[in-house]
């Protein structure tokens, strides 16, 4: 036993002399140099095996494994080139290189594994149908979409969803995110109505990491914003409010982060399209008539815009754009009382302008081209449904004139 001791003594100081007499490193980089020692082996062998496995495996046309190996290579090239300080760049370059037009030339993608952590796509969280609300805006491009998802419960925030190959590129919270839209670079524009009971809503346009770009609050609610292909200009529209903010149009140079012009909304629409390129604007409703305008508000296609509307434009795009006018200039055209008789069967042009007032405007319109006979029908039937429609003088006077006849 007592042997057994001293043997066990004498191994511990020979350990203990043999480690001290070792050359410790005396700089951080010499540590630094030992650790990756220790970590990549040597690769020699390695970088041999893998050059002429490559070689063989394209002689064979099975090019995905040969892709593979490739990447397997590359690694083992830049392990070993850490571990020499330096001495392959040159050949850790050009197979680099090499790699590159070989994946080109075959269309592959560099295999993920063998990519830095920092390269590697993130996994990304699908989009869940159920929780969207209203439809999918796509990109001009059809690149990237957006999507807005539902919160739960009574002021619960949503969310501004960026999608891309079916995964969602970012998620933003907003308080009522309603309307909004993409460019082809995944820039994001929303208007969010906000949970107040006052009229109020917030724009936000964000890049397509989420971080947000521009911000802009306004005392009037929100409708339908707009953002242009190449993402340097934006624009939303506000409602009508008892404030500056009312019934306009908010022009956004997005770069400047500023509003660059506001002007007066003057159609309804429900799609607008940014051309930077022209500086012009062009708002779209349900018939695809586009009213366009500069972007100061100025109408750039009067004529054009016109004969669309007057051709595809709804009974209710039709009347609006005949009350805009001088009744001299309209009140004698056909196509004008063709359109009023249509309006009285027409749900959304009865609503707009009362069933009391289209009787009116008939009466009126057979006034200008001389037919009392028809204008006093047509007053009549207007004041059984409204007393105080407006014509109950002029029709008295027709009546009395033509009882007097």
């Amino acid at each position: 036993m007592t042997t057994l001791i001293v043997i066990l003594i004498i191994a511990g100081l020979i350990y203990f002399f043999v480690q001290k007499t070792k050359k410790q490193p005396t700089t951080k980089s010499d540590q630094q140099k030992n650790d990756i020692e220790e970590f990549y082996p040597d690769r020699s062998f390695g970088i041999d095996f893998l050059r002429k496995t490559v070689d063989k495996l394209i002689a064979e046309g099975n090019i995905s494994l040969a892709s593979l190996n490739y990447a397997k290579l590359i690694e083992s090239i830049r392990q070993q080139n850490i571990s020499t300080n330096g001495q392959l760049n040159a050949l850790l370059k050009s197979t680099m290189d090499e790699y590159a037009i070989f994946r080109e030339q075959n269309g592959l993608e560099y295999p993920e594994q063998f990519l830095p952590p920092e390269e590697r796509k993130k996994k990304r969280k699908k989009v869940d149908p159920d929780m969207l609300q209203g439809d999918i805006t796509y990109s001009e491009d059809k690149k990237y979409s957006v999507a807005i998802e539902a919160g739960y419960g009574e002021r619960a925030k949503g969310k501004v969803l960026l999608i891309k190959d079916g995964g969602i590129e970012f998620g933003k919270s907003l308080q009522v995110p309603n309307d909004a839209v993409v460019s082809n670079d995944g820039y994001v524009a929303v208007c969010d109505w906000l949970f107040s009971e006052d009229l109020n809503g917030v724009f936000y346009v964000f890049n397509n990491k989420g971080d947000e770009l521009f911000k802009k609050k306004v005392k009037a609610n929100l409708g339908v914003c707009a953002i242009s292909s190449d993402s340097l200009y934006a624009l939303f529209e506000t409602y009508s409010a008892d404030n500056n903010d009312s019934d306009k149009i908010f022009v956004i140079n997005i770069a400047e982060q500023k509003v660059i012009s506001e002007f007066s909304r003057q159609v309804a629409f429900n799609k607008a399209i940014i051309n930077s390129k022209n500086k012009t604007i062009k708002f779209f409703n349900n018939n695809s008539v586009g009213f366009e305008t500069d972007f100061n508000g100025i109408q750039t296609n009067i004529q054009d815009y016109e004969k669309t509307l007057l051709e595809k434009g709804s009974i209710y795009d039709k009347l609006v754009f005949y009350r805009s006018k001088e009744d001299k200039d309209v009140l004698k055209s056909e196509d004008y009382l063709k359109t009023l008789f249509s309006a009285l069967k027409n749900d959304d042009a009865l609503y707009a302008f009362g069933q009391d007032k289209l009787y009116r405007q008939i009466g009126e319109c057979y006034e200008a081209i001389g037919n009392t006979e028809k204008a006093i029908e047509y007053w009549t039937l207007a004041i059984n449904i409204n007393p105080k429609v407006g014509v109950k003088k002029k029709l008295d006077k027709y009546v009395q004139a033509k009882g007097n006849v």
